[in-house]
């Protein structure tokens, strides 16, 4: 590669607007996602796109339900989507606005609304702010992602215990 004067790639996250396609291919054996959507339409269109395009490429992906788009304007800070099968991943899917770090649907509404996904330029204000909605995501989930990793670890180790 470094011997090519150019060279092509493309956004991981170009397909789904996440970077779920290189992840979830099988020779990974990926046991969980964690899943922060910065999005600034429906929360969930990753996380259901995702899990189309794992049962078109005919490779693992945890139940979702499409009753979950009904908390689109209103999303929890935390989703937890767990493989039912060995093989399946655990999806924490966690929208960046949503009802613990805004004041209702209103703001939530207003946030994704100023922060859009082709505005070009954030000044510093900005982007602090959005650093601060994702680190406290992050810490008011810290106790439930801690929870989720030690289950892959122990559904991981069943299943080498069942494979011998």
């Amino acid at each position: 590669m470094a011997s090519k004067e150019k060279i092509q790639l493309v956004d991981a996250g170009l397909k789904i607007n996440s970077p779920y396609p290189p992840v979830l291919r099988t020779s990974r054996d990926v046991d969980l996602i964690i899943s922060l959507d910065f999005s600034e339409g429906d929360p969930f269109e990753t996380v259901i796109s995702a899990k189309e395009y794992a049962r078109q490429q005919k490779v693992p992906f945890p139940p979702v339900k499409e009753s979950v788009r009904e908390e689109k304007d209103h999303p929890r800070d935390c989703y937890v989507f767990e493989g039912r099968r060995p093989e399946e991943p655990t999806i924490m899917h966690m929208p960046l606005f949503n009802l613990q770090n805004c004041q209702g649907e209103e703001e939530i509404k207003k946030e994704r609304e100023k922060y859009t996904t082709f505005q070009q330029h954030y000044g510093a204000p900005e982007i602090e702010h959005l650093l601060k909605k994702a680190k406290d995501n992050l810490k008011n989930n810290k106790c439930r992602i801690l929870e989720q990793i030690l289950l892959a670890v122990r559904r991981r180790k069943n299943r080498k215990f069942v494979a011998q």
